[in-house]
């Protein structure tokens, strides 16, 4: 399972880029579990920080999604 990672060059963008591409993945079959981690290009170069934030806030969603996932291969 994959976490999406969306770069925008502007942070103002970061949310409409998941925004269109959402629907997209969803009808090629992604699961989509929880929100796409979303980062500028200025947040690139350390993102550490971020990276644990978004475990955080959902990493036992994404345990729950592949404890599932394997459930039913």
């Amino acid at each position: 399972m994959l976490v999406p990672l969306i770069v925008s060059a502007d942070p103002a963008h970061r949310h409409l880029a998941d925004w269109q591409l959402r629907p997209v993945r969803g009808e090629l079959g992604a699961v989509l579990p929880v929100p796409t981690m979303l980062l500028s290009e200025a947040e690139l170069p350390g993102p550490d920080a971020l990276i644990k934030e978004f475990i955080y806030n959902y990493g036992r969603q994404l345990q729950a999604a592949v404890a599932a996932r394997a459930d039913r291969d």
